[in-house]
């Protein structure tokens, strides 16, 4: 029974990285992938091999100076959940036992602290099932913001934008 759970764990694990690959593919360099933007999020689909036609709805936050990547939010369906998944992927480096603190808005109540799952070579993955309430939370903020620890103890703030959420959403329903 145990490897049962195991396997079923490491098949969803799979399946969000293999949806989180198709989001940080550039979408200019492989004619199997077609991006469209809404806003600040953009919708990317494309042939997953051994799952089909896959699509996830992302937002990469970059460091203004360089350009390197901070922060990706990336939300997919997976075939064994009806509801969304969100898959928050931050850097090596960050330190993981105080999780992440996922705030919508300004208001206290609308923040929420989340574990990490995992980390891999490509960074450290937060993921979280997307509820009707959530989904809705989402859609009524102007901002919001991901505050993570390095293991140096520096809290960092990482903005993101809500604007184009529920356009881009309907499209990955489709």
């Amino acid at each position: 029974m145990k490897y049962f759970w195991k396997n079923i764990v490491v098949a969803g694990i799979l399946n969000i990285a293999a949806t989180v690959a198709l989001a940080q593919s550039p979408a200019e360099n492989n004619a199997n992938i077609s991006e469209i933007n809404y806003q600040d999020w953009t919708v990317r689909c494309g042939q997953v091999e051994g799952t089909g036609r896959s699509c996830v709805m992302a937002q990469l936050v970059q460091l203004e100076e360089s350009g390197e990547w901070l922060m990706q939010v990336n939300i997919a369906y997976i075939p064994e959940r009806e509801e969304p998944v969100m898959s928050i992927v931050l850097p090596l480096g960050v330190g993981l036992q105080g999780g992440i603190k996922f705030q919508l808005g300004e208001a206290d109540e609308n923040s929420n602290v989340m574990g990490y799952s995992h980390c891999i070579q490509d960074g450290c993955y937060v993921n979280q099932l997307l509820s009707d309430e959530a989904i809705q939370r989402i859609t009524d903020v102007e901002s919001g913001s991901v505050t993570f620890v390095t293991l140096l103890d520096e809290a960092i703030d990482v903005p993101f934008s809500p604007q184009g959420f529920v356009e881009a959403l309907a499209a990955l329903r489709e």
